[in-house]
C-alpha cells in the first residue's frame, strides 16, 4: 500500500509480485521475487534461516501456510520446489493444513454474493468467460468477483475470465 509506505520511515518490502512503481521513501530492504509462489513462501525461507529451532508459534506457521495455500490455489498453481520446501518446513514446526484451510471459510453473505456471479455467465469466442453482478456490499462484492473469475478459470476450455461488479456508480473488473 503506497499510502502506508509513504507515511512511515523504516520499512521493508517482501513480495512475489513484479515491482511496478517506486516508493517515495526507500525501503531498508527490498526482496521482490516474481518466481516465488507467494510472499509467505519468501518469509518462510527467511525465517527458516534466521529463527532458532522451535521458536515459531504454530499460529504463525498456520498463517504462513494459509498464505501459500491461497496464492497457489491449494498447491495447484505457480508452485515449485521452494514452495513445497517452505510447506514442509512449516509442517515440521506445527502448521496444520486443515487449520489453515479454516481461515478461508466464508460467511453466508459472501457465499450469496459469489453465487450471483456463478448464475450469470456468458462466453465470448468459446474461451473467455464473462460474468457480472450488481453489488450491495463493497466489502464482499469485490472479493466475490475475484473468486468468481478465478473459479471460472477452472472450467474446461476457458482461457480467460472477467467478473464485473457494479458498486454505486462504478464498474469494477
Amino acid at each position: 500500500s503506497s499510502d502506508i509506505a509513504n507515511n512511515i520511515s523504516n520499512f521493508v518490502v517482501i513480495d512475489h509480485h513484479r515491482k511496478v512503481a517506486e516508493f517515495e521513501n526507500e525501503p531498508l530492504l527490498s526482496l521482490i521475487d516474481p518466481s516465488a509462489s507467494s510472499a509467505s513462501e519468501l518469509m518462510t525461507g527467511i525465517l527458516e534461516q534466521c529463527l532458532p529451532a522451535d521458536s515459531m508459534y504454530k499460529e504463525e506457521a498456520n498463517l504462513l501456510l494459509a498464505g501459500i495455500m491461497v496464492d497457489t490455489n491449494n498447491f495447484t498453481h505457480t508452485t515449485g520446489t521452494k514452495t513445497f520446501s517452505a510447506a514442509m518446513y512449516l509442517r515440521g514446526v506445527g502448521a496444520n493444513s486443515e487449520i489453515a484451510r479454516t481461515f478461508f471459510h466464508e460467511d453466508f453473505d459472501s457465499f450469496l454474493s459469489e453465487a450471483k456471479f456463478n448464475s450469470n455467465v456468458t462466453t465470448y469466442l468459446d474461451r473467455i468467460a464473462i460474468t457480472e453482478s450488481s453489488g450491495n456490499n463493497p466489502n464482499f462484492d469485490r472479493v466475490a468477483a475475484a473468486k468468481a473469475a478465478n473459479k471460472l478459470l477452472s472450467v474446461k476450455g476457458i482461457d480467460a475470465s472477467f467478473a464485473l461488479v457494479t458498486i454505486e456508480d462504478k464498474i469494477h473488473i
